[in-house]
């Protein structure tokens, strides 16, 4: 069981705020734990302070094997948190391969690995797993449901008169070509897209974080789109302005890893969602389309109904189910174990 008054900290995979695994898998769940009673915080960038258990969220730099060395001879008991298939390298890439011999390496080091998905935690047999859900990022980003609200009535009232373009939208990180993720897949979508353009008229926005990406996979369409950058501060309120949000995916070992995060968000803003299937999108398939995308646009495109019916059931399952204590209790499933499996040992001071 974790000792009371134990101090736990997350190291995240970068300090940038930008970047969106170390919010959602760091800086939210120490949080959560802190507001539950549990003595959580961020560990330093310097990597300074008394910890007796460290999370290293994706973490397997240089200065990271020497903080977890340092910690463990300490006595520390240590995790190491995977939310993406690091191992794979298709293309046999001596720059991935030297990443997985670091990534296998922390592994060696660490008690205990938690994952987001139990796909990944097939591909980890040194050490023991526990899955531990992505924390939901949305709400802090508003102001006010109230004022999601305000925002989002004309756009239902468009809606329910059928006037205007089909608006699409598509968030997530541009990705690199030789995973088949971020907007390669959304660009091998486009000609299909201007097929049915050509008797519903579309708009594509693109909220991500590559301009460059954005104008080599889906400028050139042959109907409107747009580039967004994406920022915490006018997110939700610029998603929550379109129709409907199209996720395709290429099915690999990297992309089959991935979690919900997405069509969750893209639900809880009132917006439908069609996607390419993977098993974390399974959960929500009463409340989803998935693939034949012409189809599935269309028929959202014809009215209101079907779309708020699925918004709405799937809002309420989130709600009942991906609440902040689910996240506590994961966390906390894996901590007490970690320090059940081996003698207390006094901390040091990293």
């Amino acid at each position: 069981m974790l000792p009371e008054g134990a101090r736990v900290g997350f190291r995240p995979c970068s300090y940038d705020p930008k970047v969106f695994s170390p919010r959602i898998r760091a800086v939210l769940p120490a949080q959560y734990l802190a507001g539950a009673g549990v003595d959580a915080r961020v560990v330093p960038e310097s990597g300074q302070g008394r910890f007796d258990c460290v999370v290293f969220q994706k973490a397997y730099a240089k200065a990271d094997f020497q903080l977890a060395e340092t910690l463990k001879a300490r006595g520390a008991r240590l995790l190491f948190d995977l939310c993406d298939n690091h191992f794979w390298n298709p293309a046999g890439d001596p720059a991935v391969a030297e990443r997985v011999q670091r990534l296998e390496r922390m592994i060696d080091l660490v008690d205990a690995v938690t994952v987001s998905s139990t796909e990944i935690a097939q591909l980890i047999t040194a050490k023991p797993t526990y899955q531990a859900d992505d924390a939901l990022e949305l709400l802090p980003f508003t102001k006010g449901a109230e004022r999601l609200g305000r925002l989002t009535r004309p756009l239902r009232e468009r809606r329910r008169k059928g006037k205007g373009r089909v608006r699409l939208v598509w968030h997530g990180q541009s990705g690199t070509e030789n995973i088949g993720s971020g907007l390669t897949p959304v660009g091998k979508l486009v000609p299909e897209l201007e097929r049915l353009h050509a008797r519903t008229p579309l708009s594509l926005t693109i909220m991500s974080n590559s301009p460059k990406a954005y104008r080599q996979h889906i400028a050139t369409a042959r109907f409107p789109t747009r580039f967004v950058k994406w920022r915490s501060r006018t997110f939700t309120t610029l998603f929550a302005q379109h129709d409907i949000c199209i996720l395709p995916i290429e099915h690999n070992a990297f992309t089959v890893c991935k979690t919900n995060n997405r069509a969750m968000t893209s639900l809880l803003l009132g917006v439908p969602v069609i996607a390419d299937e993977i098993p974390s999108y399974r959960e929500f398939k009463d409340w989803m389309f998935f693939g034949d995308w012409a189809n599935h646009i269309t028929q959202y495109a014809k009215g209101p109904r079907l779309a708020t019916h699925h918004v709405q059931s799937a809002q309420r399952h989130i709600a009942a189910t991906y609440t902040p204590q689910r996240v506590v209790d994961q966390w906390r499933r894996a901590l007490d174990a970690v320090f059940a499996s081996r003698p207390a040992h006094d901390p040091g001071r990293a």
